[in-house]
């Protein structure tokens, strides 16, 4: 996972103006453009505290958000 330096490339998507969510399906699909077929999930939040996530593999992925507004558990399937 390391080679594809995810969290860089999803920074500087953002900073191409992607939103947070663009960014994070971007980077995996660089992962799945190879033939490869990983469990993996990329999670970015940019400056103005926009959250997005994006996954790639059969099972479901969990993250949990917490702040003065918001307290949940978001699962991507």
């Amino acid at each position: 996972m390391m080679r594809f330096v995810l969290s860089f490339h999803a920074v500087e998507l953002m900073r191409q103006g992607l939103e947070p969510t663009e960014a994070c399906r971007e980077v995996l699909a660089r992962i799945t453009e190879k033939g490869l077929d990983p469990q993996a999930a990329v999670i970015a939040i940019n400056k103005r505290g926009i959250l997005g996530a994006a996954k790639i593999g059969p099972k479901p992925f969990q993250y949990a958000i917490r702040t003065s507004q918001d307290d949940r558990v978001v699962e991507l399937p």
